[in-house]
Formats: C-alpha cells, structure tokens, sequence
C-alpha cells in the first residue's frame, strides 16, 4: 500500500456515480479525520494516455513516487474517499496523500468493482445505473444476458433500465 498525492488520481472509467452528495463527503471526512481510513481505496496505474501500465514496472513500494506528468492512478473504488481526503486537505496538510492499494486491473475488474461498490449503496439514480450498463455494453460488446449475468441483474431489468435512456433529456433529468 502507497500514500500518493491527491492530484495523482483519476475516477474509475467505468464509475456510474455522476452526482456527488456533498454531505456524505463532509461526512465520510470527519469519520475519516477521527477514526482514519477504514477501506483502502483500490486502483491501477496508467500512463497519460490512459494505457495500463504494469505496477511492476514503477515498484510498489513504501515511500515510491509517481509522478503526475508520467503516470496517474485510476481508482478501481474509493471515489468518495478520494474527495474527502481533498476537503481535509484544505485544513490539514496530513491528508494531502492518500492510502492506495495498486492492482494490475483489467478493464472489466475495474467496471466491476465500479458497479458492486456503488450498487451495494443503492443510492445511483435510474438514469446512473442505465448509463453504467450501456458504457458496459459499448466497451465489452456484451449482449443484455452476459450484462445481466455479469451485474447480477435479470435480463429483463437490463432491457427496462436501458430504456430509460431513450426518454428526452428533460424527462431523465
């Protein structure tokens, strides 16, 4: 596990959660601030492109810097922990850095963990949840049933979520 600059960090390309609570952050943050990080946030590096790079090939280990014009982190999960070690930075330069555990993650573990971690939350909005399967479909080319199978959803529930995303704009707001 590596402490890593905040600007380091990029959101899980996958990440359906597009609304941020700004009173869960506030939150999480004094949790945070009083009782430290209780789950490290998981992620895997990729160069400026965004190409996979191998934690190997940069070393894992304590006291290991990445630098930001060479590579970046993209988080497998720990969005919210991300931006509350940013709010608490404002005020404590101690959370300038935060805790990552690094993986060589696929992009399918990564819209995996994407979708587990914020579906356990059951708080994505209709519209979230339906961006996140047709982003899913477009980039594994899954038909609804491996969709289905991968996200432990009925087939049926990823054709009616899908839908969603041929209302009007006006309407899915």
């Amino acid at each position: 596990m590596l402490r890593l600059r905040l600007d380091i960090f990029d959101a899980n390309p996958w990440q359906p959660r597009t609304i941020v609570d700004e009173t869960h952050i506030a939150d999480l943050a004094a949790s945070i601030a009083r009782d430290g990080l209780l789950q490290t946030p998981l992620g895997r590096i990729v160069n400026q492109q965004g190409v996979v790079v191998p934690a190997a090939k940069i070393g894992t280990q304590p006291g290991v810097s990445i630098p930001a014009n060479k590579w970046r982190v993209q988080l497998a999960f720990g969005h919210s922990r991300l931006k509350a070690y940013e709010l608490l930075s404002g005020t404590d330069p101690s959370f300038g850095a935060m805790p990552v555990d690094l993986r060589n993650l696929t992009d399918e573990q990564m819209a995996n963990f994407a979708w587990s971690e914020n579906a356990q939350r059951k708080d994505l909005t209709a519209i979230e949840e339906a961006e996140a399967i047709a982003k899913r479909l477009n980039d594994f080319g899954w038909t609804h049933a491996q969709a289905a199978e991968a996200m432990g959803l009925e087939r049926s529930v990823i054709s009616n979520k899908l839908r969603l995303l041929r209302l009007p704009e006006a309407t899915q707001a």
